[in-house]
């Protein structure tokens, strides 16, 4: 499901929401502990891969993988913000110096990064009612965090919580783009 939601085919986008895949990915990921660090491996209970090796791909972090992906198209990120999904992850933005929160950041990009004008919803999950808000001025560290996450890879290298090729700079120019839509958010950046 991961590979298939990286590609930006509304047909595939639009079986997936027609079988309920995203919604059941979001229940994947309501059941996973808030803090990612408790996330267990996708084929253990105790944490461990089936080698014994602790700190392998969670549930968690692959739910994340599909939802930030299939965000990326338009038709998809209505879909899921109309599901609950900026609140399910936005709790996760706490954790920003992890693979999680930084995939959260992105999906929250992705979902309201171009909304700003008021009856919108805003990255809480709450309807806003004050003009020109925009995900930059809920949390303002947020544009650090991005342009940190792109620098590091322009310049062939990870971050905190991330290795090189974690996030592609499809992904990445895609988050920018939609946050440059907002004049709010302008001004942050």
């Amino acid at each position: 499901l991961w590979n298939l939601s990286e590609n930006d085919d509304t047909r595939n986008h639009f079986v997936f929401v027609r079988r309920g895949v995203p919604l059941l990915v979001m229940d994947m990921l309501r059941k996973e502990p808030l803090d990612p660090a408790n996330w267990k491996d996708w084929d253990s209970e105790d944490g461990e891969d089936s080698a014994g090796v602790q700190g392998g791909e969670s549930k968690g972090s692959y739910c994340l993988n599909f939802l930030m992906n299939f965000a990326r198209n338009q038709a998809a990120a209505k879909v899921l913000r109309e599901s609950g999904l900026v609140k399910l992850v936005e709790p996760l933005l706490q954790y920003q110096t992890t693979s999680a929160g930084l995939k959260a950041a992105f999906l929250i990009a992705f979902l309201v990064g171009k909304q700003e004008n008021s009856g919108v919803l805003s990255v809480s999950g709450k309807f806003t009612t004050t003009p020109k808000q925009a995900v930059f001025e809920e949390r303002p560290g947020l544009c650090d965090v991005l342009v940190e996450v792109f620098s590091c890879t322009l310049d062939s290298r990870g971050g905190d919580g991330y290795s090189l090729g974690a996030f592609c700079i499809p992904l990445i120019v895609g988050a920018v783009r939609d946050l440059a839509t907002s004049d709010a958010n302008k001004a942050v950046m």
